[in-house]
């Protein structure tokens, strides 16, 4: 359950129109609850059409981010569902395995294009979109953007770019947009404890706080970054991972 960070008075979101990538994960979907809890109006980004069992109070719109119509298309539907835009959430990402010798160019490729040039391509097409009171943006990074793990080597530098971009872009893009990042730990999902039983044990073992994340967990600091709570903060990223990057690395 996504905790409540609202006092008396408006939600914190209130009549904010958000879009959010990669809406149908894990985390995506989590993120997608949170905002609505706070009172946003979201623009759901899957890459595939949506289902019957998708939820209703929000607006779907499907595309492959790899493509550079992508940008234009989710930024028309939250234009054409709600008459305006405030956030985004750059939250979609490819994430597999393969060992740093066997990587080759097309699953390089296609994480840069996923992780990294559709996350710039969707922020300059939000902009775009803001009006003059401008907005805020959060990229879904990673701790592995500080650290990575083996065979990640792809993932861990896509994210890795994101964190700087997230640096660059409220860089130049303030006052009138704040840009921030968020760098998930070890997440927790159906079926991860049985899929990967020692890794699991490892993070809970090492992470100060002595548990798995949740989806929820990530959809907090996303409401809270793209909140008036968060108005004077741009340009930095927030792990939200237990603690374990506190963790010394020798």
């Amino acid at each position: 359950m996504v905790s409540d960070m609202r006092s008396t008075g408006s939600p914190l979101l209130a009549d904010q129109v958000v879009i959010v990538t990669g809406a149908s994960g894990g985390i995506g979907s989590a993120i997608v609850s949170a905002l609505t809890d706070h009172g946003a109006k979201v623009v759901a980004h899957r890459r595939r059409p949506a289902k019957a069992s998708d939820r209703s109070d929000v607006a779907w719109i499907s595309a492959d981010l790899s493509s550079e119509d992508a940008p234009r298309l989710v930024t028309d539907a939250a234009i054409n569902a709600y008459g305006r835009l405030d956030g985004l959430v750059n939250n979609a990402a490819i994430q597999d395995v393969i060992k740093f010798g066997s990587l080759d160019d097309d699953s390089w490729r296609r994480t840069l294009e996923v992780n990294v040039t559709a996350a710039h391509r969707l922020t300059n097409a939000a902009v775009a979109a803001m009006d003059d009171d401008g907005g805020s943006i959060v990229h879904i990074a990673s701790v592995e953007g500080t650290q990575p793990a083996p065979g990640h080597a792809h993932y861990a530098v896509s994210k890795a770019a994101l964190l700087m971009h997230a640096k660059a872009a409220a860089l130049e893009l303030g006052p009138r947009v704040r840009v921030n990042a968020i760098s998930p730990g070890l997440i927790d999902r159906d079926g991860l404890a049985n899929d990967w039983p020692d890794g699991v044990d490892r993070w809970v073992d090492k992470a100060p706080l002595g548990r798995l994340g949740s989806g929820a967990d990530v959809a907090n600091a996303v409401v809270f970054l793209l909140s008036p709570m968060a108005s004077f903060i741009s340009g930095v990223n927030v792990p939200v991972d237990g603690g374990i990057s506190a963790r010394p690395t020798w």
